[in-house]
């Protein structure tokens, strides 16, 4: 009886485990569910910031080399689907700042998503000798949303500070878990050259010039990982949210592989135009737009297909210079009293 009574009791042991842990999951679903829904209400509007609340596990973001992306709470895991999202490997705490950038080329494309929060700082170093590197940190300022207000109290905002390079290697450390340096307007061989002085902790690093994004860890001093093309201050933006340069690239060429889809569609619906005003409107021609924007598909798909970004860098000049064009063409015809494309 003694045995029986042990092992009926061990059965229901084992069931109340499972059932714990069915439960548990359920909730780790419901939650990254639930996350998931606020991330595609932020993707819907264009440059807001907005606080989301954090689930106590927070909020796991990740990207393999081979762009397999996802955001996760504990076990459960949903993937980016193609969506473009940049943020620290864990955002923990009770809030989260979500903001999201705009990328135009020149129609909207998609929407960036930045993901951080109150354990997070950015040190924005610029060199004050440098007009370029002024011009690109006043850019970067300024292009940062304000702080979320609630009933006049601020719940949520980027938090930074500014350093010259004169004094960024006298600057004490910060009281923050994760410290991203973002060197602005100057090259890796002068970014590998700063020292900072004893006890930051967390701390990597970003660089901007005017050719490419580099990615840095710092043990000491700050070593490049990697250095990879960019195309506009979104993506500016994208590399220095993003946790590292895998997770930029990624994001950055979904957005890309999104161009070239929106490109072919523009392309037909200007042959859908040009066909209805043939006769009506004969001087409304949409020729040489459609011939841009399939250039531009093609030049955006390269970039997409490109993996982790690498040898792209004409391909990224050649989008930008096409996308000028169509946004000219664009123009033209409105001037012209014909539809206008976007």
């Amino acid at each position: 009886m003694l045995i029986a009574g042990g092992v009926i009791l061990g059965f229901f042991f084992v069931v109340a485990q499972k059932q714990r842990s069915l439960s548990t999951e359920r909730l780790q679903l419901t939650l990254v569910t639930d996350v998931e829904d606020i991330f595609v209400g932020a993707l819907v509007s264009k440059g807001a910031a907005q606080v989301l609340p954090l689930p106590p596990q927070g909020i796991g973001f990740e990207c393999t080399r081979g762009c397999e992306c996802r955001f996760r709470v504990s076990n459960a895991a949903k993937s980016f689907g193609g969506k473009s999202f940049f943020a620290p490997r864990v955002v923990r705490g009770d809030d989260a700042l979500v903001w999201t950038v705009d990328w135009k080329q020149p129609f909207r494309v998609s929407n960036f998503v930045m993901v951080t929060n109150p354990s997070r700082a950015f040190v924005f170093v610029y060199d004050e000798n440098n007009g370029e590197s002024r011009r690109l940190h006043e850019q970067v300022v300024k292009g940062l949303p304000p702080p979320v207000l609630r009933q006049g109290r601020v719940v949520g905002e980027v938090q930074y500070v500014n350093a010259t390079l004169g004094n960024v290697s006298r600057m004490s450390p910060l009281e923050f878990d994760e410290v991203r340096f973002v060197f602005l307007g100057l090259s890796p061989e002068r970014v590998k050259q700063v020292s900072l002085t004893r006890g930051w902790e967390g701390v990597s690093g970003v660089s901007v010039d005017a050719n490419a994004v580099g990615f840095y860890e710092y043990a000491g001093r700050f070593d490049s990982v990697d250095y990879i093309s960019y195309a506009g201050l979104p993506t500016v933006f994208a590399a220095i949210f993003a946790e590292d340069s895998t997770m930029y690239a990624c994001s950055v060429g979904f957005a890309f592989g999104r161009l070239a889809y929106l490109s072919e569609v523009y392309a037909r619906r200007a042959q859908s135009l040009s066909l209805a005003l043939e006769e009506s409107r004969p001087w409304c021609s949409y020729q040489s737009m459609i011939d841009q924007l399939r250039a531009m598909g093609a030049a955006a798909r390269a970039v997409a297909d490109a993996g982790e970004m690498r040898g792209v860098a004409q391909r990224i000049a050649e989008v930008g210079r096409l996308g000028s064009n169509v946004e000219r063409l664009n123009n033209e015809l409105v001037l012209r009293s014909c539809p206008e494309l976007f």
